[in-house]
């Protein structure tokens, strides 16, 4: 379903939306907080990324679950989710291994190293029209670990049930600006990479639409 994330520019503002029982009419009902850590890994050539993909591992109380996708969900691309045992079988896991050469093109199995890392603190609401589920608001407290020291970003999903519409979020839109919430493209695997220090002893760590500049620069004459 449609969903939009927004960035807090004031710690204050995030901190009375978390508290609101309503919020541009929409009466929004709690559900339990929880806390899930979210770690990346490319292969060690670069080529996941490259090819605008993304492998996470997600750990959220006791499970673990590999997820391979596409840098941002909507672009077309092989999809791959599936429960892990334990961090140390991500390379052995059958599944997995037969989607990364695919996608990768290798005729071996790829070498697989961490490239990110970051944690999330969700407090999520339901989102009500009157009886109507319009979506899920996540307020997240997302920490980016980095090589200088931890990053931190106060941060708002708003994911539409199949009961909401996209007029739901144009009703919403205006309300959270004004609270001083903006509206980001990237998502939060593309903010992470962004943040990472680049280093001229190492290639550059490009995101598919960076590559797509360069490359439109060099073929440009």
């Amino acid at each position: 379903m449609p969903s939009r994330t927004y960035v807090a520019q004031r710690l204050g503002a995030f901190a009375g939306l978390l508290k609101a029982s309503d919020l541009a009419g929409y009466r929004l009902e709690p559900h339990p907080p929880f806390s899930v850590r979210d770690r990346y890994f490319d292969t060690d050539d670069g080529e996941l990324l490259r090819r605008g993909m993304c492998l996470r591992v997600r750990e959220r109380d006791t499970e673990r679950r590999v997820l391979l996708r596409p840098i941002r969900p909507g672009d077309g691309g092989p999809t791959l989710e599936v429960a892990l045992e334990s961090a140390d079988e991500l390379e052995a896991l059958e599944p997995l291994r037969d989607v990364l050469l695919r996608v990768t093109g290798a005729s071996e199995p790829p070498v697989l190293l961490p490239l990110l890392s970051l944690r999330q603190y969700r407090t999520p609401r339901a989102a009500y029209d009157g009886d109507r589920l319009i979506g899920l608001l996540s307020f997240d407290v997302v920490v980016y670990e980095l090589p200088d020291g931890p990053h931190a970003s106060n941060e708002l999903d708003v994911e539409l049930a199949e009961s909401g519409t996209e007029m739901d979020l144009y009703v919403l839109d205006p309300i959270l600006r004004a609270e001083g919430l903006e509206a980001v493209s990237r998502t939060k695997v593309e903010r992470g990479i962004e943040r990472l220090p680049q280093r001229l002893t190492e290639p550059l760590l490009l995101l598919p639409h960076e590559r797509d500049v360069l490359e439109e620069v060099l073929t440009s004459g």
